[in-house]
């Protein structure tokens, strides 16, 4: 167990438990449960405002060229309120049908204005894990030193500390999950967007980093080992 308390996100608490049992002499069963915590580091807490170039594969939803169902095409039911949200996001600026947006093609790159935010609040995270191992009972000097271990994992890591980058932006303004239904241009992602009010164009996404949500994944680890003396070294023949 562990305790440690840091003056940006105050204290926190991790423990680890873990068993062996012995079924037999060539069967282990193994096990444990952890919780663990990362606080953030510098750079994530007071990194100042800084230009980056970060992939966006939906491409500015404002555009007629974008690859975003849920941006200004025709297939969009509610290619309206987009549209809507698009002008009062530049300023008035009016996007209609026709606009392409800051090239006249599909571009899937975009621009964060990446910087810390000192609010942050620490990882958190849960791991379990069981499994065996398994040793040859076999007493043949090709085989007694056979050794295979299988172990299943359970990892979910909640509050996981990223940048809410550009495309990530985009989807929660234009609701492309489900988050901004009204098409509200002072939802807190839109607030996040800069565009020109002069020809709508994108300028760049406020991309502070936020505790985003759930990270998880599992999976099963498999090792084998094999072993023999070599002849000549160390006793062997």
């Amino acid at each position: 167990a562990r305790y440690s308390h840091y003056s940006s996100t105050g204290s926190v608490f991790a423990w680890k438990s873990t068993g062996d049992w012995d079924v037999s002499d060539w069967i282990k069963v193994r096990g444990g449960y952890q919780q663990a915590n990362r606080a953030p580091n510098v750079a994530e807490l007071y990194q100042p405002a800084v230009f980056q170039t970060v992939p966006w594969p939906d491409h500015d939803p404002c555009s007629m060229f974008t690859r975003a169902q849920y941006g200004n095409v025709a297939a969009n039911p509610d290619r309206a309120k987009v549209q809507a949200l698009c002008t009062a996001l530049s300023g008035g600026f009016a996007i209609g049908n026709n606009f392409s947006g800051n090239v006249p093609n599909y571009f899937p790159l975009g621009r964060d204005l990446q910087q810390g935010n000192p609010n942050l609040d620490n990882e958190k995270a849960k791991t379990w894990t069981i499994g065996a191992v398994l040793t040859s009972p076999i007493e043949s000097p090709l085989l007694n030193r056979l050794r295979l271990s299988v172990d299943y994992y359970n990892i979910t890591i909640k509050g996981a500390i990223a940048p809410a980058s550009t495309q990530l932006v985009y989807q929660e303004c234009f609701n492309a999950l489900g988050n901004n239904p009204t098409y509200d241009p002072n939802n807190a992602y839109c607030r996040r967007i800069r565009r020109s009010s002069a020809d709508g164009l994108w300028i760049a996404t406020e991309a502070s980093f936020e505790n985003l949500g759930v990270i998880s994944t599992s999976g099963i680890d498999v090792q084998l080992d094999w072993s023999i003396a070599a002849p000549g070294i160390g006793g062997g023949r």
